[in-house]
């Protein structure tokens, strides 16, 4: 089921970077992001008659309307950080410090307890996703930028390697649908291992000579570890959360993952930013953002076994189970 999800995601990033390269270059970067509303309204059309068919389970608590209110605070504390990373001055600090006391002061009613320590069981399998998308999209968000600012790459060209991984991503994923046989835990250190090695492979970019070419073919590494590593850690998911769990556990699994993916953007924008400002250059604050996005995929896959730790129900062979269960009940009892 997860690797059917992967290539329902793999065409828009196949078609994707080309698009925005060719909207770049001829209408301009703004018409990016607003060519997405039109998708958004259709995803919302295409789903909201699917939710209310579906209903909602019986017996199960309404989750607490403040959870909002502690989630736009971790976004006000992510957004903070990221604009004090931009100024680079003396009220940065100040205004990093407060964007920090807003992101963990919002986040801990979000998240189970201990995920920030990675706690054996379902702390670890969330606080492994935040890792997991973290170390990707800072890398995957660096990388065209440092395609066009270093080797003078169109914004079109610039995708290329997005492309390829996107693809790895694809594959990887139907092949650990085929081997149910192969631990989770086990698939989930692979592919922290191979998001780890494509990380440091992209340190050839800087590379004048190579011309920036070695990584429209490497990148796909990376995409092969999140191909891995992400139905893993849903399966995972699924194993170690309570029934009556699963729609709050799962809004934690999607929290970690869009705020860790933002810090990390943040952290490279940060390197990125000083060498505008000429404190760095450029393809040092590269390599060091390189280093910071390896030695977190390293740490994620140190930590992994922590992910499969704590006991649980079974996890199903197919995904499927649980909501063939749910409707089933459903239709019992009319």
């Amino acid at each position: 089921m997860f690797a059917a999800f992967s290539a329902a995601w793999v065409l828009p990033a196949l078609i994707g970077p080309l698009l925005a390269g060719l909207l770049t270059t001829h209408v301009g970067w703004r018409w990016v992001f607003l060519g997405m509303l039109p998708l958004i309204a259709l995803g919302l059309a295409l789903l909201l008659p699917a939710l209310r068919r579906l209903g909602a389970p019986e017996g199960l608590a309404v989750p607490a309307s403040a959870r909002r209110w502690w989630a736009l605070l971790a976004g006000i504390g992510v957004a903070a950080l990221q604009y004090a990373g931009q100024r680079l001055d003396p009220v940065a600090l100040g205004i990093a410090a407060v964007g920090a006391m807003a992101l963990v002061a919002g986040l801990r009613p979000l998240l189970p307890r201990g995920t920030a320590g990675m706690r054996p069981g379902l702390p670890a399998v969330i606080g492994a996703r935040g890792m997991l998308a973290g170390a990707f999209f800072g890398m995957d968000a660096l990388l065209p930028l440092t395609l066009t600012q270093l080797h003078g790459y169109s914004p079109t060209t610039a995708g290329i390697p997005l492309t390829a991984g996107a693809l790895g991503w694809a594959v990887a994923s139907q092949l650990q649908g085929r081997r149910p046989d192969v631990a989770r835990v086990v698939l989930l250190r692979i592919g922290f291992l191979l998001l780890a090695a494509g990380l440091a492979g992209t340190a050839l970019v800087t590379v004048p000579a190579l011309h920036g070419w070695p990584t429209c073919v490497s990148w796909a590494v990376p995409g092969l570890g999140m191909g891995l590593g992400m139905p893993s850690l849903s399966v995972l998911l699924l194993g170690q959360s309570r029934e009556d769990r699963r729609g709050a556990d799962s809004a934690a699994f999607q929290i970690a993952d869009v705020t860790m993916s933002a810090v990390c953007v943040g952290i490279v924008g940060v390197l990125v930013a000083a060498a505008a400002m000429d404190l760095l250059a450029f393809p040092s604050s590269v390599l060091l953002g390189i280093a910071v996005l390896t030695a977190l995929a390293l740490v994620g896959a140190w930590l992994s076994p922590r992910a499969g730790a704590a006991p649980g129900p079974a996890v199903p062979a197919s995904t499927l189970v649980p909501v063939t269960e749910f409707a089933r009940s459903r239709g019992d009892g009319e």
